[in-house]
């Protein structure tokens, strides 16, 4: 899981156009997905507070009762690590 160190896979444009058409299938990914796509947006510090605010928070307040422990854990340090109080 992740990138190994390195090796950088595509460069950060790529993910900027990626994350351009990212709103319109958040609603279709489990909870597994959206938690590995903050990860990855906020270790290359790609997206806007209001992808992050409308769809990704809140898809993690619509489904967090159902994250298994490691899924949470993740969660609050990806959350800790985007500075979200």
């Amino acid at each position: 899981m992740g990138e190994p160190l390195g090796i950088k896979k595509c460069d950060d444009l790529f993910f900027e156009r990626i994350i351009g058409i990212y709103p319109m299938y958040v609603k279709e990914m489990n909870n597994d997905q959206i938690i590995r796509s903050l990860e990855v947006m906020v270790k290359r510090n790609i997206g806007s507070d209001r992808l992050f605010e409308h769809y990704i928070l809140f898809m993690i307040e619509k489904h967090v009762l159902k994250y298994s422990v490691g899924l949470y854990s993740r969660m609050i340090r990806v959350m800790a690590e985007k500075g979200f109080a």
